[in-house]
């Protein structure tokens, strides 16, 4: 009798792991400093935004990566190799972010986002994002700003999602 319930409990995991499905999403943060020039370091509050925008993605249920953040003024090429990667990671979207980050007062002064489904290449969003309130807190206003952008950018994919 033991040895019953136990395949049809081995039965049962056996099939149930296959209804288990999560999206993936890559991002690809491009820092440019207000005006365009290119920045010489990586800023913290870029990495401060990062954080707070794949913490938020996988609370969401998206299995989520980066790529290095590029200070690139033209990412073409990163892109490029984000994409490869995306391929070869069997990712499902990839999230290019570009952020205009004031090297003055340490914070980020907004966001233009993309996000690229990588089976067909397209685009299937893309927004343009100003922080909702700006503190005396760069790092506080960076986490705060990295939730809202996650926000409008898996409200986005939701609504290309084949369910």
């Amino acid at each position: 009798m033991k040895k019953i319930h136990l395949c049809f409990l081995l039965l049962i995991l056996t099939f149930s792991t296959g209804l288990v499905y999560a999206n993936t999403l890559n991002i690809l943060i491009n820092q440019v400093d207000n005006g365009g020039i290119v920045p010489e370091f990586e800023a913290e509050n870029v990495q401060v935004f990062l954080d707070s925008f794949m913490e938020y993605m996988f609370d969401a249920g998206f299995i989520v990566s980066s790529e290095k953040i590029s200070l690139a003024p033209d990412i073409t090429s990163d892109e490029g190799l984000a994409i490869h990667a995306c391929r070869h990671g069997y990712f499902d979207y990839l999230a290019v972010i570009r952020l205009k980050f004031n090297p003055d007062t340490n914070q980020i002064m907004n966001a233009e986002w993309q996000v690229k489904e990588i089976a067909s290449l397209l685009v299937k969003n893309h927004g343009h994002e100003y922080p909702n309130e700006k503190t005396t807190n760069p790092e506080g206003d960076a986490k705060k700003f990295g939730v809202q952008v996650a926000r409008k950018i898996y409200s986005s994919v939701n609504d290309v999602m084949d369910w």
